[in-house]
């Protein structure tokens, strides 16, 4: 009898067995059901952007894309003195101002140029005056939870006063107006 009874039993016991490994794999693989989400339409993408390339300031229009460019990560990273070699000491302060207002706010911005265009021709010798047209997406990070909030798009007329100091173009200045609404 105990043969038989090894043998009857075994493939219960070869099937219960198979149903544990199922049941822990499916738990440790992390298969459950759907939790609800309060962040319904918020992007999952990456909250921090890539390094940019390194500055290239050999003439205004480059330099007014990589101020664009490293501005951009400073205020996602909250740190205006990432961007500095692409500007002027007077646009720093500005730029490090509206990293600390986001800082008081508990925010950083991630944002991105979807479309920008020249317009007008460059002004000046040392001193140059660029005019352009500009697309952004962009959200606000929280800082203590990196939580993003929904993206938003704001388009802007922009005039970039740009300077040559010791041989590279700097921005000096930025003056924007908002052509749509900005949150």
């Amino acid at each position: 009898m105990p043969v038989m009874f090894i043998q009857t039993t075994r493939p219960l016991i070869r099937a219960a067995f198979c149903v544990v490994l199922l049941v822990g794999a499916l738990t440790l693989g992390g298969c459950t059901a759907p939790r609800p989400s309060s962040t319904a339409g918020v992007s999952t993408e990456p909250v921090t952007p890539a390094r940019p390339a390194e500055p290239d300031l050999a003439t205004p229009e480059d330099a007014v894309r990589s101020y664009l460019d490293w501005t951009s990560f400073g205020y996602a990273m909250a740190n205006s003195e990432i961007a500095t070699m692409t500007m002027t000491p007077d646009e720093e302060v500005r730029v490090n101002s509206y990293v600390q207002l986001n800082k008081e706010r508990n925010r950083t911005i991630d944002q991105k140029l979807t479309a920008f265009e020249w317009r007008g021709k460059p002004s000046g010798e040392h001193t140059v005056t660029l005019g352009a047209i500009e697309q952004w997406r962009y959200r606000y990070v929280s800082i203590d939870k990196r939580e993003p909030g929904p993206y938003a798009t704001a388009s802007y007329v922009t005039t970039y006063t740009v300077v040559k100091t010791d041989g590279d173009w700097l921005v000096d200045s930025v003056e924007a107006s908002a052509t749509t609404a900005v949150k």
